[in-house]
């Protein structure tokens, strides 16, 4: 019976290549450009806190509502 069973034939995993370090200096200078190519992305109409009417009326004070008056 055993010629007719035969056990799963395993292959050996290939060498994979060493995975490439970067020192921290390297990642610090990275995450500083990715964070002024966003604050660039953002662009100048994300600095505009009104539009061409004028602050909106969303300025003026809410007055709270207890419930059942």
């Amino acid at each position: 019976m055993s010629s007719v069973f035969s056990g799963p034939k395993v292959e050996t995993a290939a060498a994979t290549a060493p995975v490439p370090t970067r020192s921290a200096a390297e990642v610090r200078k990275s995450q500083f450009d990715e964070r002024q190519r966003r604050a660039m992305a953002s662009g100048r109409a994300s600095t505009n806190l009104t539009g061409g009417q004028g602050a909106e009326d969303s300025t003026t004070p809410i007055v709270k509502k207890l419930l059942g008056q």
